[in-house]
């Protein structure tokens, strides 16, 4: 695979393939693997964040029985708490930085050109142009999401 730095898509699903394709590059639990687990956990968590609704397994658990902003004050903690351990890892696990901007860059890459191009295909349509920047970001994240089950997986069958 192309490094990184002289690699440069140029559309928004180019961006998307790209960063599909870097997260299988990271074996399960090395550097790499914990800087791209951290970033999907925090998109996941920044998400959940905003989440007025219970929903799934929330209605049954003790999450239930929290009021809307305590669940919400919950879920930034655990952003505050997961962005000092990614500030910590970045210094102490060699590799985990770099993987980490290289993720996070890749996303702000593939979101500056989604936008664009939605407002090309989409000039007078905001909801439009929000829905497409929003649906390949799902799509990108949930590349990251299988990619990490799958390392998972196979670690544990072997």
């Amino acid at each position: 695979m192309t490094e990184w730095a002289n690699r440069q898509p140029e559309s928004a699903d180019d961006w998307s393939s790209f960063v599909a394709e870097y997260t299988h590059t990271c074996e399960f639990g090395d550097s790499k693997f914990q800087a791209i687990n951290d970033f999907h956990n925090l998109q996941r968590l920044y998400r959940q964040a905003h989440q007025d609704n219970l929903v799934g397994t929330d209605t049954v658990n003790g999450k239930s029985m929290l009021t809307p902003e305590e669940r919400r004050d919950l879920s930034l903690k655990r952003i505050v708490l997961l962005e000092h351990t990614i500030e910590q890892k970045a210094g102490s696990l060699v590799g985990y930085e770099a993987t980490y901007m290289q993720i996070r860059d890749g996303f702000d890459s593939m979101l500056f050109e989604a936008s664009k191009e939605a407002k090309t295909n989409f000039p007078d349509d905001e909801p439009k142009q929000t829905e497409y920047v929003q649906k390949l970001f799902d799509e990108t994240l949930g590349y990251l999401s299988m990619s990490i089950v799958e390392k998972e997986n196979i670690d544990l069958k072997g």
